[in-house]
């Protein structure tokens, strides 16, 4: 007689939701997150609280308005309140120097397992040159709108 072993899939849960503009453009300012629908964590002040013992795969990305010809950087990145550490891949944009343009980078992505609850921003990790501000979601929701998505299992 052969057995044949079987492999359960985790139950998934997926989400997305939007950020939102910081209160200034500068280092360890929050994006906060906006409310989300989603098992094994909660939206509180604009930061993602993870229950422990579970696994989320949190992917943010956002966007700049450049309004003048100024020139710069800005890295955002996840940010581990709860332990005071950065967390996965940055995000880097650049502004150009052309007035009116949107500067869009890739995605701020990290794979968190807290054991314990766990508290997580998406901040502003460092601002270099002369950098306008973050857009206002609600004016470009036909280019997109700064997001962010979870996974948990």
């Amino acid at each position: 007689m052969t057995y044949l072993a079987t492999i359960s899939k985790p139950s998934i849960d997926v989400s997305q939701s939007t950020v939102t503009s910081p209160s200034s453009i500068a280092a360890n300012e929050k994006m906060p997150f906006t409310s989300i629908t989603h098992n094994n964590l909660t939206v509180s002040s604009g930061q993602l609280v993870l229950d422990a013992n579970y696994t989320f795969i949190i992917t943010a990305s956002a966007y700049i308005e450049s309004t003048s010809t100024s020139i710069g950087q800005i890295t955002v990145q996840l940010y581990d309140v709860t332990n005071s550490a950065w967390l996965g891949c940055e995000l880097e944009m650049y502004i150009s120097g052309q007035p009116q343009t949107i500067q869009e980078g890739c995605f701020a992505r990290a794979v968190v397992c807290p054991t314990v609850q766990t508290t997580i921003e998406f901040r502003i990790k460092s601002v270099s040159g002369n950098v306008p501000s973050v857009n206002n979601p609600s004016i470009f929701d036909y280019l997109g709108t700064p997001w962010y998505s979870v996974a948990s299992f």
